[in-house]
């Protein structure tokens, strides 16, 4: 049971795992959570994230260019 404080705009992306969820930061450390994707999903609408596959939620904040496939 460890605390850790992550800024939104470190937040790169973040990938469901089981019950968890695995948050990544612009310095390519991750983080373990206990809380599903949804959750997060939810308490991050409007907040410059988007949901791009049912195990992947990322911050427009690192995303360079979009394609129709990539």
């Amino acid at each position: 049971g460890k605390i850790t404080k992550i800024l939104l705009d470190d937040i790169v992306y973040m990938e469901s795992f089981g019950d968890g969820t695995y948050i990544y930061d612009n310095a390519k450390r991750f983080y373990e959570s206990s809380r599903q994707l949804k959750w997060f999903d939810e308490q991050l609408k409007g907040k410059g994230f988007f949901r791009i596959h049912r195990s992947f939620l990322i911050s427009f904040r690192y995303v360079k260019k979009i394609e129709s496939k990539t």
